[in-house]
């Protein structure tokens, strides 16, 4: 279950990476002196880097508390019967057309970094950066085939368009 509440940031988006990491095993065969691969699983990561700016100094404490929130999802849960990890919902864009829509993910590595040569806000309320860059991968939790033979699917909008135009750039056929 999620633990956190929805967490939104107007950002400006300076890197997005979506990367597949399927495992295979190789095992001899008799009679073969190459190896037989049997393929065991999939991993896919999504690396994203945003810059965050404040405009305003009225603007400030609800975008720290967000930043903070967003770092909570890191941390483990604990309960009376030990701790568990927590997974989100990833959304990149919106309206039904981003790029990925309430894609269920975990977080792998979060990290923010503050650059000196950018404006600091000196307002005796918030001494605090006008920019925070993030970077922040995640992990997608694929939907599994529900079906033998079927593939497993693709949560983000990016892939159903490449899925439903697949003829789209030639190729033999």
């Amino acid at each position: 279950t999620k633990d956190v509440d929805e967490v939104k940031f107007k950002a400006f988006l300076t890197s997005i990476s979506d990367a597949f990491a399927p495992s295979w095993n190789g095992e001899a065969d008799q009679g073969r002196a190459d190896a037989r691969y049997l393929y065991e699983s999939i991993e896919r990561t999504v690396s994203i880097e945003f810059a965050i700016v404040v405009e305003q100094a009225a603007d400030f404490a609800t975008t720290w508390k967000k930043i903070q929130s967003l770092a909570q999802m890191t941390m483990p849960v604990y309960k009376s019967s030990g701790f568990h990890g927590q997974y989100c919902e990833m959304t990149v864009g919106g309206n039904g057309a981003g790029l990925f829509e309430e894609t269920p993910c975990i977080i792998t590595d979060l990290s923010y970094d503050w650059d000196n040569e950018t404006s600091w806000e000196l307002d005796k309320k918030a001494l605090m950066p006008m920019i925070t860059n993030v970077s922040l991968s995640v992990t997608i939790l694929g939907a599994a085939a529900k079906e033998p033979g079927q593939r497993m699917q693709h949560d983000s909008i990016l892939y159903k368009y490449m899925e439903k135009n697949q003829d789209i750039g030639g190729g033999a056929g």
